[in-house]
């Protein structure tokens, strides 16, 4: 199984991001959030490496390139106990990035 370290998700992620801009409009803004060990990796809260990226919330018209990237956003998002969601949460983080875009 392939182990990805914070300086090849960067460069995975770069990768992408110039794939993007050759498949889409260039002044078009898309987002993309990483949750889990990816995450934290990319944020240096842990040293290890990963075995894959998870995504939560993700423009559909980048599902095809995230497919090429091995980025997996079929994730199940558990409810908590109050009754809430996280996909309530991420709803609100995806109005926030489609504000401040």
């Amino acid at each position: 199984m392939l182990k990805l370290s914070r300086d090849e998700l960067l460069s995975r992620l770069w990768r992408l991001d110039e794939d993007a801009e050759l498949t889409f409009e260039p002044d078009n803004r898309y987002h993309l959030v990483i949750v889990g060990g990816g995450a934290l990796i990319l944020h240096q809260y842990i040293p290890r490496a990963t075995s894959d990226v998870d995504a939560i919330s993700v423009s559909p018209q980048l599902l095809t390139l995230l497919e090429k990237y091995n980025i997996n956003c079929r994730l199940t998002l558990p409810t908590d106990k109050s009754g809430g969601s996280v996909k309530k949460f991420m709803r609100g983080v995806s109005d926030h990035a489609r504000t401040n875009a």
